[in-house]
């Protein structure tokens, strides 16, 4: 535990003050004189004019709702920004000191991303409950490093299109490298392009300074203010406070700023006085259920009473409309209507190319910018009284990784839906989903839903709003099952339990093998649409006398955490095919000693654009005979995969093996 430096008062000279807060981080267990030399020198005193006059805050409260957020980007400047923190509240807790530390630890540009959003956040919450009970700004302190990345423009292309005037960047630099401050300054323009108020101060003019800050609140657009010196790593030595005192107050002291005196008692008052309008302002029940995370009564109800009128419709053709894209949009309307906190973001300039109805209101449209969009999202989240959705395409999860990847870092909750191409679709492009499942699947504290049918989609909703580890992340596909014609959502083989009910247990038993649980030969697993195709394989195989059980796997994250009972009981122990549209990396936990993959560990061929069943060997042919070939030679691999299992000393049945992949397509004459 990090000692904390004891300070009964903060001084009213900022210079003093800075310093102050400079022997503090060097007191604080774990900080290092070089780590303290290694923060540009203008941030303390920045800083400490920000504590001191500018940000909004209750020293005995420091977490109160309504408080000024003041974060850094970069863990290089945590020692700064605790030490003021422990310095301006004796009665901090230990949370406060460390809040979103993640944001700290993100890629650079992440954090200007994430402030944007929390500044998108305020926004939100102040026009529905009044300037009475939101009314605070966003403070960053940011490294140069951070302008210059992509996801920092596209934020601030974002945050002039939202109008987010209650943000302010501080950056602060050093250098005297001739490259450096080109890059920096051609960063600067690019941002003061995307219509940002740009001010160049000199670090170590405090006045100039102060009355920057003192000007922030008139500004009517994001705000970025660069504090700039010739290159020196510490400050000026400054004289103590008892010299200070001591000295003859007759000698100006030229180097010394206007003085506001910081009033901590005027500073209490504040969050007093909207203590007293929260408790007479008429939302105060639901801005109390916001901010504690607390799910609307009968919200589960409401959005299962919808999903069952949103089932799929019959066409006059025979058809119906079982596009898994189609009931997720409707989906997230519903829920949108019945979440007053629900806050959706969409990727592309066309609303219709990531599932947004055209009518569909309250959407932030981000155009091609997924970074800025998920970046945006974690700052919605952290922020708190949001939960933000977004939407954009799964050929971009390799863009939105990093913003994701601290999603999952900071284990705040966000929705953020994924739409996987249409393989039928001649505009298709050739970029295959080989990679993207599992590598999302492999994200620690992330949860990954990708149903089958309407049910499945409904499920998938309800468990993402009850994941509370970190982001969840449903997977749609534009296109119907392949076995569209016929009924690809038959009543789990357990007819007690509710399809929704099962489906939330993350893996179930779509359709038994005929004679039971004990009559079955292989077992097909599958996810998404591939469970449609599992369907059709397992009529075929059922007519050649092999019985074979289908069970639909929409969530790896929430089948494991059931107990290893159920599992075995879904699984079975028979020989077991996994099929799905992507790579088989992750499989094999759920596959056994004998178990085989059918799916796309390798790119299409771009020329012709072929569909994506058909040319990753996707068919219900293919799965047959694979599938006969397994239980050909299943006793032989039985028989040598036990022994190999026993003589490491494990159960067979329960340890997985390596997987054994199976891809690719049948040749001529097979």
């Amino acid at each position: 535990m990090a000692r904390k430096p004891q300070f009964s008062t903060f001084s009213d000279d900022p210079l003093i003050f800075a310093e102050e807060a400079r022997r503090a981080a060097l007191q604080t267990e774990g900080v290092t004189a070089t780590a303290i030399q290694d923060i540009p020198h203008p941030f303390w005193l920045v800083s400490a004019l920000l504590w001191q006059q500018t940000v909004r805050f209750d020293p005995e409260s420091p977490l109160w709702p309504d408080r000024d957020r003041f974060f850094v980007s970069s863990s290089r400047l945590l020692p700064l920004r605790n030490a003021f923190l422990n310095l301006v509240s004796s009665s901090a807790p230990s949370s406060a000191a460390t809040e979103l530390f993640g944001l700290a630890g993100a890629l650079p540009g992440q954090a200007i991303a994430a402030a944007c959003g929390m500044t998108l956040a305020e926004k939100i919450l102040a026009r529905r409950f009044g300037r009475s009970l939101v009314d605070h700004r966003t403070w960053l302190l940011a490294l140069p490093g951070d302008l210059e990345t992509g996801v920092a423009l596209e934020a601030a292309a974002l945050a002039d299109r939202f109008h987010l005037d209650r943000l302010t960047i501080i950056v602060a630099s050093a250098t005297s490298a001739p490259e450096e401050k080109a890059d920096l300054s051609l960063a600067l323009d690019r941002i003061e392009a995307s219509g940002w108020s740009i001010r160049r101060l000199d670090g170590d003019d405090a006045n100039a300074i102060a009355q920057a800050l003192a000007a922030t609140p008139r500004a009517r657009k994001p705000r970025l203010i660069l504090c700039e010196t010739s290159g020196k790593t510490t400050p000026p030595p400054r004289p103590s406070r008892a010299k200070d005192t001591a000295k003859d107050s007759t000698q100006p002291d030229v180097s010394a700023p206007e003085i506001i005196p910081s009033d901590t008692r005027r500073r209490g008052s504040v969050q007093r006085s909207w203590l007293r309008r929260l408790t007479r302002h008429p939302l105060r029940a639901e801005f109390e259920r916001t901010l504690e995370r607390r799910t609307p009564a009968r919200l589960e109800d409401d959005f299962l009473r919808h999903a069952g009128e949103s089932l799929p419709v019959e066409h006059e053709g025979g058809g119906s409309d079982t596009s898994l894209l189609h009931f997720g949009v409707k989906a997230r309307e519903r829920l949108a209507d019945l979440l007053p906190e629900f806050v959706a973001m969409s990727a592309g300039h066309a609303p219709k190319s990531v599932g947004v109805s055209p009518g569909e209101a309250g959407f932030f449209v981000c155009g091609p910018r997924e970074p800025a969009m998920v970046g945006f999202m974690n700052g919605l989240a952290l922020h708190g009284s949001i939960l933000p959705c977004g939407t954009a395409n799964l050929s971009s999860a390799d863009r939105i990784r990093p913003a994701l990847r601290f999603a999952a870092l900071s284990r705040e909750r966000l929705l953020l839906v994924l739409i996987e191409d249409d393989p039928e679709a001649s505009t298709c492009p050739p970029w295959q989903q080989v990679e993207q499942l599992a590598s999302l699947r492999a994200m620690p504290n992330l949860a990954l839903f990708r149903p089958a049918d309407s049910h499945e989609v409904a499920a998938a909703w309800l468990s993402a709003l009850s994941w509370r580890h970190g982001p969840a992340v449903i997977v749609l596909a534009r296109q119907g099952s392949p076995a569209s014609g016929q009924n690809t959502s038959p009543a789990p083989a357990d007819t007690a339990t509710p399809p929704i009910r099962k489906t939330e247990q993350g893996g179930y038993v779509l359709r038994e093998a005929k004679g039971g649980p004990t009559h079955r030969a292989v077992t097909l697993i599958a996810s998404g649409p591939e469970v449609g195709l599992a369907l059709q394989a397992q009529h075929r195989l059922e007519k050649e006398g092999v019985p074979a059980a289908v069970v639909s796997l929409p969530c790896w994250e929430l089948f494991e955490k059931q107990g290893a009972p159920y599992r075995r009981s879904v699984l079975g122990q028979c020989p077991r095919v996994a099929i799905e549209a992507a790579s088989g990396f992750g499989w094999e936990r759920w596959l056994g000693d004998t178990g085989i993959f059918i799916g796309s560990e390798e790119f299409g061929v771009a020329s012709g654009f072929d569909p994506l069943y058909q040319s990753s060997g996707l068919t219900p042919d293919v799965v047959c005979t694979r599938v006969r070939a397994l239980l050909g030679v299943t006793q032989k691999q039985e028989d040598r995969a036990r022994t190999e299992t026993q003589k490491r000393g494990g159960d067979p049945r329960l340890r997985p093996s390596p997987i054994v992949k199976s891809n690719h397509r049948p040749g001529p004459g097979r």
